[in-house]
Protein backbone atom coordinates (compact mmCIF):
# COMPACT_ATOMS: atom_id res chain seq x y z
CA UNK A 1 0.00 0.00 0.00
CA UNK A 2 2.84 2.52 0.74
CA UNK A 3 4.60 1.66 -2.41
CA UNK A 4 1.55 2.47 -4.51
CA UNK A 5 1.20 5.58 -2.48
CA UNK A 6 4.39 7.22 -2.52
CA UNK A 7 4.26 6.71 -6.64
CA UNK A 8 1.46 8.51 -6.67
CA UNK A 9 2.78 11.85 -4.92
CA UNK A 10 4.91 13.66 -7.61
CA UNK A 11 6.07 10.99 -9.85
CA UNK A 12 9.29 10.34 -7.84
CA UNK A 13 12.48 9.12 -9.39
CA UNK A 14 12.63 5.29 -8.14
CA UNK A 15 15.56 5.39 -5.65
CA UNK A 16 13.03 8.60 -3.76
CA UNK A 17 10.22 6.12 -3.95
CA UNK A 18 12.41 3.81 -1.77
CA UNK A 19 13.98 6.21 0.65
CA UNK A 20 10.87 7.57 1.84
CA UNK A 21 9.43 4.00 2.03
CA UNK A 22 12.25 2.74 3.88
CA UNK A 23 11.89 5.76 6.03
CA UNK A 24 8.35 4.85 7.00
CA UNK A 25 8.76 1.58 7.31
CA UNK A 26 11.76 2.42 10.14
CA UNK A 27 9.30 4.50 11.64
CA UNK A 28 6.19 2.49 12.16
CA UNK A 29 9.33 -0.17 13.54
CA UNK A 30 9.89 2.85 16.13
CA UNK A 31 6.50 3.06 17.00
CA UNK A 32 6.27 -0.38 17.31
CA UNK A 33 9.23 -0.33 19.80
CA UNK A 34 7.71 2.74 21.61
CA UNK A 35 4.78 0.58 22.28
CA UNK A 36 6.77 -2.28 23.43
CA UNK A 37 8.70 -0.17 25.72
CA UNK A 38 6.29 1.82 27.60
CA UNK A 39 6.18 -1.21 30.57
CA UNK A 40 9.75 -0.67 31.69
CA UNK A 41 9.35 3.03 31.58
CA UNK A 42 8.35 5.74 33.70
CA UNK A 43 4.58 7.20 32.99
CA UNK A 44 5.84 10.28 33.48
CA UNK A 45 8.45 12.74 31.50
CA UNK A 46 12.25 12.59 32.83
CA UNK A 47 13.00 16.02 31.59
CA UNK A 48 12.06 19.22 31.05
CA UNK A 49 11.97 21.63 29.12
CA UNK A 50 11.89 19.42 26.03
CA UNK A 51 15.92 19.20 24.82
CA UNK A 52 14.53 19.52 21.10
CA UNK A 53 17.00 21.00 18.14
CA UNK A 54 16.02 24.93 18.19
CA UNK A 55 18.25 25.57 14.95
CA UNK A 56 15.71 26.28 11.68
CA UNK A 57 17.02 23.74 9.26
CA UNK A 58 18.27 25.43 5.90
CA UNK A 59 19.20 22.38 4.24
CA UNK A 60 17.14 18.68 4.68
CA UNK A 61 18.28 17.05 7.79
CA UNK A 62 19.11 12.97 7.08
CA UNK A 63 15.55 10.94 8.32
CA UNK A 64 18.30 8.74 10.94
CA UNK A 65 18.88 12.21 12.54
CA UNK A 66 15.51 12.92 12.74
CA UNK A 67 14.47 9.38 14.27
CA UNK A 68 16.71 10.06 16.52
CA UNK A 69 15.17 13.20 17.85
CA UNK A 70 11.97 11.18 17.76
CA UNK A 71 13.57 8.43 20.12
CA UNK A 72 15.89 10.08 22.53
CA UNK A 73 14.22 13.85 22.86
CA UNK A 74 10.22 13.08 22.21
CA UNK A 75 9.45 9.48 23.49
CA UNK A 76 10.65 9.86 26.68
CA UNK A 77 9.93 13.47 27.08
CA UNK A 78 5.95 12.78 26.96
CA UNK A 79 3.68 11.94 29.78
CA UNK A 80 2.57 8.18 28.47
CA UNK A 81 -0.97 7.87 27.97
CA UNK A 82 -0.91 4.34 26.67
CA UNK A 83 1.39 3.78 29.72
CA UNK A 84 0.09 0.85 32.04
CA UNK A 85 0.35 2.78 35.28
CA UNK A 86 -1.72 5.89 33.62
CA UNK A 87 -4.33 6.58 35.05
CA UNK A 88 -5.64 9.98 34.81
CA UNK A 89 -8.27 12.17 33.27
CA UNK A 90 -10.05 9.46 30.80
CA UNK A 91 -8.71 7.34 28.16
CA UNK A 92 -6.91 7.93 24.69
CA UNK A 93 -6.75 4.76 23.57
CA UNK A 94 -5.33 4.05 20.19
CA UNK A 95 -4.85 0.93 18.33
CA UNK A 96 -2.70 0.02 15.33
CA UNK A 97 -6.32 0.38 12.99
CA UNK A 98 -6.64 3.71 14.04
CA UNK A 99 -3.27 4.31 12.98
CA UNK A 100 -3.61 2.85 9.62
CA UNK A 101 -6.84 4.63 9.02
CA UNK A 102 -5.00 7.56 9.83
CA UNK A 103 -2.05 7.12 7.79
CA UNK A 104 -4.12 6.50 4.43
CA UNK A 105 -6.28 9.67 5.05
CA UNK A 106 -3.30 11.56 5.31
CA UNK A 107 -1.93 9.79 1.89
CA UNK A 108 -5.42 10.89 0.35
CA UNK A 109 -4.33 13.97 0.91
CA UNK A 110 -8.38 15.49 0.45
CA UNK A 111 -10.40 18.30 1.51
CA UNK A 112 -13.73 16.56 2.08
CA UNK A 113 -16.04 19.48 2.19
CA UNK A 114 -18.50 18.60 -0.41
CA UNK A 115 -19.21 14.92 -2.00
CA UNK A 116 -17.63 15.73 -5.21
CA UNK A 117 -14.46 17.20 -3.37
CA UNK A 118 -14.30 13.77 -1.79
CA UNK A 119 -16.84 11.12 -2.71
CA UNK A 120 -14.88 8.73 0.13
CA UNK A 121 -15.21 10.74 2.80
CA UNK A 122 -19.34 10.98 2.31
CA UNK A 123 -19.58 7.28 1.99
CA UNK A 124 -17.99 6.55 4.70
CA UNK A 125 -19.00 8.96 7.40
CA UNK A 126 -22.27 7.31 6.26
CA UNK A 127 -20.86 3.96 6.86
CA UNK A 128 -19.44 3.98 9.89
CA UNK A 129 -22.09 6.18 11.56
CA UNK A 130 -24.72 3.62 10.34
CA UNK A 131 -22.37 1.07 11.84
CA UNK A 132 -22.13 2.47 15.56
CA UNK A 133 -25.69 3.60 15.37
CA UNK A 134 -26.71 -0.26 14.92
CA UNK A 135 -23.65 -0.94 17.85
CA UNK A 136 -25.63 1.49 19.90
CA UNK A 137 -29.26 0.53 18.79
CA UNK A 138 -29.67 4.38 18.12
CA UNK A 139 -33.33 4.94 17.19
CA UNK A 140 -34.12 5.30 13.44
CA UNK A 141 -34.04 8.99 12.98
CA UNK A 142 -30.19 8.82 13.88
CA UNK A 143 -29.57 6.44 10.75
CA UNK A 144 -28.81 7.41 7.09
CA UNK A 145 -32.19 6.00 4.94
CA UNK A 146 -34.38 4.90 7.73
CA UNK A 147 -34.91 8.73 9.20
CA UNK A 148 -34.23 12.66 8.03
CA UNK A 149 -30.90 12.47 10.13
CA UNK A 150 -27.62 10.82 10.10
CA UNK A 151 -24.34 10.84 11.75
CA UNK A 152 -20.80 12.36 11.30
CA UNK A 153 -17.06 12.33 12.73
CA UNK A 154 -16.11 15.48 14.58
CA UNK A 155 -12.48 16.37 16.18
CA UNK A 156 -13.84 16.58 19.45
CA UNK A 157 -17.22 17.00 21.74
CA UNK A 158 -16.06 20.52 22.54
CA UNK A 159 -16.76 20.64 18.35
CA UNK A 160 -19.78 18.88 18.41
CA UNK A 161 -21.46 21.38 21.19
CA UNK A 162 -20.44 23.84 19.56
CA UNK A 163 -21.99 23.50 16.72
CA UNK A 164 -25.05 21.91 18.37
CA UNK A 165 -25.64 25.34 20.34
CA UNK A 166 -24.90 27.72 17.41
CA UNK A 167 -27.28 26.17 15.16
CA UNK A 168 -29.77 26.49 18.30
CA UNK A 169 -29.11 29.64 18.68
CA UNK A 170 -29.51 30.01 15.13
CA UNK A 171 -32.80 28.41 14.39
CA UNK A 172 -34.61 30.48 17.28
CA UNK A 173 -33.57 33.82 16.41
CA UNK A 174 -34.35 35.33 19.63
CA UNK A 175 -32.92 38.10 21.69
CA UNK A 176 -32.43 36.38 25.13
CA UNK A 177 -31.75 33.19 24.75
CA UNK A 178 -30.41 31.06 27.72
CA UNK A 179 -29.18 27.33 27.98
CA UNK A 180 -28.78 25.13 30.48
CA UNK A 181 -26.79 22.26 31.85
CA UNK A 182 -25.89 20.17 34.73
CA UNK A 183 -23.13 21.75 37.31
CA UNK A 184 -21.55 18.30 36.75
CA UNK A 185 -21.36 18.89 32.64
CA UNK A 186 -18.28 19.77 31.05
CA UNK A 187 -16.85 22.71 31.23
CA UNK A 188 -16.48 22.89 27.08
CA UNK A 189 -20.20 22.92 27.20
CA UNK A 190 -19.68 26.19 29.61
CA UNK A 191 -17.11 27.94 26.50
CA UNK A 192 -19.10 26.68 23.68
CA UNK A 193 -21.95 29.01 25.24
CA UNK A 194 -19.78 31.79 26.07
CA UNK A 195 -17.99 31.80 22.46
CA UNK A 196 -21.71 32.13 21.34
CA UNK A 197 -23.05 35.05 23.75
CA UNK A 198 -25.62 32.72 25.84
CA UNK A 199 -25.72 32.77 29.35
CA UNK A 200 -25.77 29.02 30.70
CA UNK A 201 -27.53 27.91 33.91
CA UNK A 202 -25.80 25.47 35.81
CA UNK A 203 -28.79 23.38 37.43
CA UNK A 204 -27.54 20.94 40.61
CA UNK A 205 -26.31 17.64 40.13
CA UNK A 206 -26.30 16.93 43.81
CA UNK A 207 -25.76 13.00 44.93
CA UNK A 208 -28.45 11.06 45.65
CA UNK A 209 -29.08 7.29 47.19
CA UNK A 210 -27.42 5.74 44.75
CA UNK A 211 -24.30 7.73 44.79
CA UNK A 212 -25.58 9.61 41.27
CA UNK A 213 -25.13 12.92 40.72
CA UNK A 214 -27.54 13.36 37.97
CA UNK A 215 -29.21 17.00 37.32
CA UNK A 216 -32.50 17.54 39.28
CA UNK A 217 -35.18 17.98 36.75
CA UNK A 218 -37.12 19.83 39.17
CA UNK A 219 -34.59 22.50 40.28
CA UNK A 220 -34.32 23.02 35.96
CA UNK A 221 -38.22 23.42 35.22
CA UNK A 222 -37.82 26.17 38.49
CA UNK A 223 -34.95 28.12 36.59
CA UNK A 224 -36.52 27.88 33.02
CA UNK A 225 -39.39 29.46 34.81
CA UNK A 226 -37.77 31.74 36.21
CA UNK A 227 -35.85 32.95 33.39
CA UNK A 228 -39.10 32.81 30.98
CA UNK A 229 -40.92 35.22 33.45
CA UNK A 230 -37.61 37.48 33.12
CA UNK A 231 -37.55 37.52 28.84
CA UNK A 232 -35.41 34.75 28.53
CA UNK A 233 -35.68 32.20 25.64
CA UNK A 234 -34.77 28.22 26.56
CA UNK A 235 -32.68 27.20 23.55
CA UNK A 236 -30.57 24.39 24.55
CA UNK A 237 -30.85 22.37 27.79
CA UNK A 238 -27.77 19.43 27.93
CA UNK A 239 -27.85 16.03 29.32
CA UNK A 240 -24.88 13.96 30.01
CA UNK A 241 -24.16 10.58 30.58
CA UNK A 242 -20.52 9.90 32.15
CA UNK A 243 -19.69 12.94 33.32
CA UNK A 244 -15.53 13.76 33.71
CA UNK A 245 -15.31 14.38 37.54
CA UNK A 246 -17.83 11.88 38.91
CA UNK A 247 -19.02 9.89 35.63
CA UNK A 248 -22.99 11.31 36.49
CA UNK A 249 -25.69 10.28 34.43
CA UNK A 250 -28.82 12.15 33.96
CA UNK A 251 -32.66 11.10 33.43
CA UNK A 252 -32.34 11.82 30.07
CA UNK A 253 -36.09 10.77 29.58
CA UNK A 254 -37.37 13.52 32.21
CA UNK A 255 -35.17 16.13 30.57
CA UNK A 256 -35.56 15.60 26.86
CA UNK A 257 -39.62 15.87 27.93
CA UNK A 258 -38.64 19.18 29.39
CA UNK A 259 -37.04 20.27 26.36
CA UNK A 260 -39.72 19.22 24.04
CA UNK A 261 -42.34 20.64 26.11
CA UNK A 262 -40.15 24.05 25.55
CA UNK A 263 -39.30 23.30 22.06
CA UNK A 264 -35.62 23.69 23.21
CA UNK A 265 -32.87 21.85 21.82
CA UNK A 266 -32.32 18.57 23.46
CA UNK A 267 -28.11 18.00 23.39
CA UNK A 268 -26.70 14.68 24.94
CA UNK A 269 -23.40 14.75 25.67
CA UNK A 270 -22.03 10.88 26.53
CA UNK A 271 -18.28 11.60 25.67
CA UNK A 272 -16.91 8.86 27.76
CA UNK A 273 -19.35 6.66 28.87
CA UNK A 274 -21.83 6.32 25.74
CA UNK A 275 -19.73 3.75 24.24
CA UNK A 276 -20.97 1.40 26.77
CA UNK A 277 -23.84 1.46 25.37
CA UNK A 278 -22.80 -0.70 23.06
CA UNK A 279 -22.85 -3.62 25.39
CA UNK A 280 -26.45 -4.78 25.96
CA UNK A 281 -26.41 -4.93 29.46
CA UNK A 282 -25.80 -1.22 29.47
CA UNK A 283 -28.18 0.26 26.36
CA UNK A 284 -30.25 1.89 29.10
CA UNK A 285 -27.96 4.47 30.01
CA UNK A 286 -29.04 5.59 26.64
CA UNK A 287 -32.91 5.54 27.62
CA UNK A 288 -33.80 8.74 25.83
CA UNK A 289 -32.01 8.93 23.26
CA UNK A 290 -34.85 8.97 20.99
CA UNK A 291 -35.88 12.63 22.44
CA UNK A 292 -32.50 14.12 21.60
CA UNK A 293 -31.65 16.51 18.52
CA UNK A 294 -27.95 16.13 18.85
CA UNK A 295 -26.43 13.06 20.58
CA UNK A 296 -22.31 13.04 21.09
CA UNK A 297 -19.79 10.52 22.41
CA UNK A 298 -16.07 9.96 21.82
CA UNK A 299 -14.45 6.89 19.65
CA UNK A 300 -11.26 8.40 20.86
CA UNK A 301 -11.87 7.45 24.52
CA UNK A 302 -13.20 3.60 24.65
CA UNK A 303 -13.03 2.78 20.80
CA UNK A 304 -9.20 2.57 20.28
CA UNK A 305 -9.80 4.92 17.63
CA UNK A 306 -7.25 7.94 19.46
CA UNK A 307 -7.39 11.45 19.69
CA UNK A 308 -8.87 13.23 17.84
CA UNK A 309 -12.44 11.31 17.00
CA UNK A 310 -15.86 12.40 18.25
CA UNK A 311 -19.25 10.69 16.65
CA UNK A 312 -22.50 13.47 16.88
CA UNK A 313 -26.07 12.40 15.05
CA UNK A 314 -28.55 14.92 14.68
CA UNK A 315 -32.35 13.48 14.40
CA UNK A 316 -32.94 16.07 11.43
CA UNK A 317 -30.08 17.20 9.33
CA UNK A 318 -31.65 20.25 8.00
CA UNK A 319 -31.57 21.72 11.46
CA UNK A 320 -27.24 22.05 10.36
CA UNK A 321 -27.79 22.66 6.99
CA UNK A 322 -30.56 25.44 7.24
CA UNK A 323 -27.45 27.11 8.98
CA UNK A 324 -24.80 25.95 8.00
CA UNK A 325 -24.72 25.75 4.49
CA UNK A 326 -22.32 28.26 2.36
CA UNK A 327 -21.70 28.30 -1.13
CA UNK A 328 -19.18 29.92 -3.54
CA UNK A 329 -18.84 29.98 -7.23
CA UNK A 330 -16.27 27.65 -7.35
CA UNK A 331 -18.56 24.89 -5.62
CA UNK A 332 -20.83 23.30 -7.56
CA UNK A 333 -24.41 23.28 -5.55
CA UNK A 334 -25.49 20.02 -4.89
CA UNK A 335 -28.77 17.70 -3.68
CA UNK A 336 -25.90 15.05 -1.90
CA UNK A 337 -24.53 15.37 1.44
CA UNK A 338 -21.76 18.29 2.14
CA UNK A 339 -20.50 17.95 5.52
CA UNK A 340 -19.29 21.19 5.44
CA UNK A 341 -23.23 21.99 5.84
CA UNK A 342 -22.76 19.90 8.81
CA UNK A 343 -19.92 21.44 10.66
CA UNK A 344 -18.10 25.15 11.64
CA UNK A 345 -15.05 24.86 9.87
CA UNK A 346 -15.09 24.55 6.27
CA UNK A 347 -12.71 21.47 5.44
CA UNK A 348 -11.84 18.43 6.95
CA UNK A 349 -9.66 15.24 6.48
CA UNK A 350 -11.22 11.78 5.82
CA UNK A 351 -11.80 11.57 9.17
CA UNK A 352 -14.07 8.35 9.78
CA UNK A 353 -10.98 6.25 8.48
CA UNK A 354 -9.71 5.48 11.80
CA UNK A 355 -12.67 4.44 12.92
CA UNK A 356 -13.89 1.84 9.53
CA UNK A 357 -10.88 0.54 10.42
CA UNK A 358 -11.26 -0.65 14.14
CA UNK A 359 -14.57 -1.62 13.60
CA UNK A 360 -13.58 -3.19 10.82
CA UNK A 361 -10.39 -5.26 12.70
CA UNK A 362 -12.03 -5.76 16.05
CA UNK A 363 -15.71 -6.20 15.03
CA UNK A 364 -18.33 -6.39 17.59
CA UNK A 365 -17.28 -8.57 19.43
CA UNK A 366 -13.61 -7.69 20.07
CA UNK A 367 -14.40 -3.97 21.02
CA UNK A 368 -16.94 -5.13 23.37
CA UNK A 369 -14.72 -6.74 25.20
CA UNK A 370 -12.60 -4.20 25.12
CA UNK A 371 -14.82 -2.48 27.05
CA UNK A 372 -15.37 -5.11 29.16
CA UNK A 373 -12.13 -5.36 30.43
CA UNK A 374 -12.77 -1.37 31.09
CA UNK A 375 -14.72 -2.21 33.45
CA UNK A 376 -13.69 -5.04 35.11
CA UNK A 377 -10.68 -2.94 35.64
CA UNK A 378 -13.18 -0.13 37.80
CA UNK A 379 -14.46 -3.03 39.74
CA UNK A 380 -11.43 -4.48 40.75
CA UNK A 381 -10.40 -0.75 42.38
CA UNK A 382 -13.85 -0.07 43.89
CA UNK A 383 -12.95 -3.36 45.85
CA UNK A 384 -9.90 -2.85 46.83
CA UNK A 385 -11.36 0.49 48.20
CA UNK A 386 -14.33 -1.51 50.22
CA UNK A 387 -12.26 -3.40 52.00
CA UNK A 388 -10.27 -0.73 53.05
CA UNK A 389 -12.07 0.58 56.07
CA UNK A 390 -10.03 4.05 56.33
CA UNK A 391 -11.10 5.05 52.39
CA UNK A 392 -14.57 5.49 51.36
CA UNK A 393 -16.31 5.99 47.43
CA UNK A 394 -17.30 9.53 46.55
CA UNK A 395 -19.26 8.58 43.92
CA UNK A 396 -21.18 5.79 42.36
CA UNK A 397 -18.98 3.56 40.23
CA UNK A 398 -19.20 4.94 36.75
CA UNK A 399 -18.35 2.00 33.93
CA UNK A 400 -13.97 2.23 34.97
CA UNK A 401 -14.07 5.53 36.67
CA UNK A 402 -13.85 5.08 40.22
CA UNK A 403 -13.85 8.23 42.68
CA UNK A 404 -12.14 7.66 46.21
CA UNK A 405 -10.92 9.36 49.41
CA UNK A 406 -9.77 9.12 52.58
CA UNK A 407 -12.60 9.07 55.39
CA UNK A 408 -13.04 12.55 57.20
CA UNK A 409 -11.34 16.04 56.13
CA UNK A 410 -9.43 16.76 53.40
CA UNK A 411 -5.75 16.30 55.01
CA UNK A 412 -5.31 12.74 54.35
CA UNK A 413 -6.31 12.61 50.64
CA UNK A 414 -4.72 15.68 50.10
CA UNK A 415 -0.94 14.09 51.58
CA UNK A 416 -1.82 11.27 49.38
CA UNK A 417 -2.39 13.60 46.25
CA UNK A 418 0.62 15.43 46.58
CA UNK A 419 2.92 12.27 46.95
CA UNK A 420 1.15 10.72 43.48
CA UNK A 421 2.00 14.08 41.95
CA UNK A 422 5.85 12.90 42.89
CA UNK A 423 5.78 9.47 41.78
CA UNK A 424 6.93 9.03 38.28
CA UNK A 425 6.05 5.72 37.82
CA UNK A 426 2.16 6.70 38.38
CA UNK A 427 -0.21 8.81 36.55
CA UNK A 428 -3.25 9.34 39.28
CA UNK A 429 -5.14 12.65 39.78
CA UNK A 430 -6.70 14.30 42.44
CA UNK A 431 -9.90 16.31 41.76
CA UNK A 432 -12.65 18.06 44.47
CA UNK A 433 -16.58 17.31 44.68
CA UNK A 434 -18.68 19.32 47.10
CA UNK A 435 -15.47 20.50 47.96
CA UNK A 436 -14.19 17.10 49.32
CA UNK A 437 -11.18 16.08 48.11
CA UNK A 438 -10.46 12.62 46.47
CA UNK A 439 -8.36 10.62 43.69
CA UNK A 440 -9.87 10.04 41.09
CA UNK A 441 -9.25 6.78 39.59
CA UNK A 442 -9.84 5.98 35.27
CA UNK A 443 -7.94 2.73 33.82
CA UNK A 444 -6.04 4.51 30.37
CA UNK A 445 -4.10 1.82 28.90
CA UNK A 446 -5.26 -0.69 26.31
CA UNK A 447 -6.60 -3.38 27.87
CA UNK A 448 -6.08 -2.27 31.73
CA UNK A 449 -4.21 -5.20 33.06
CA UNK A 450 -5.41 -5.62 36.82
CA UNK A 451 -2.30 -6.42 38.14
CA UNK A 452 -1.22 -2.60 37.47
CA UNK A 453 -4.66 -1.57 39.29
CA UNK A 454 -3.34 -3.88 42.30
CA UNK A 455 -0.23 -2.21 42.26
CA UNK A 456 -2.00 1.23 41.99
CA UNK A 457 -3.78 0.50 44.61
CA UNK A 458 -0.86 -0.36 46.78
CA UNK A 459 0.66 2.81 46.20
CA UNK A 460 -2.14 4.77 47.18
CA UNK A 461 -2.33 2.38 50.42
CA UNK A 462 1.62 2.66 51.47
CA UNK A 463 1.04 6.74 51.18
CA UNK A 464 -1.30 6.89 52.79
CA UNK A 465 0.09 4.23 56.04
CA UNK A 466 3.49 6.71 55.77
CA UNK A 467 0.75 9.57 56.58
CA UNK A 468 -1.14 7.78 59.38
CA UNK A 469 1.44 6.06 61.36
Amino acid sequence: MLRKLSRKLANMPQKEIQENLNNTKELLDSISKYFESLSSINVKPTKSPVPLPKDLPIIPIPFNQILNTIETSIYPNNLHWLHPMFFGYFPASTSWPSIQGSLVSKALSSVAFTTSSCPISTEIEKLVSNWLGQMLNLPNQFIYGKGEGGGLTYGSASEAVLTAMACARLKKNTVNPVAYTSNQSHFSIIKAAKVLGIPIRLIPGDRDNNGNYPLDPKKLVKQIEDDKEKGFTPIFICGCVGTTNVGAIDDLETIGKIAEKEDSWFHIDAAYAGSFAILPELRHILNGVELATTFNMNSSKMLLCGFDCSNMWIKDSSLLTNHLTQNADYMKKSNVIDYKDWQIPLGRNVKGLPLWMVIQQFGVEGIQKYLRNHIEAGKLMEKLVDEDKRLEIIARRSFGLVGFRVKGENELTDGVIQRLAENQEIFLLGSKSDGRSFIRFSPGSNPPDLSNVRKAFEIVKGYLDELTN
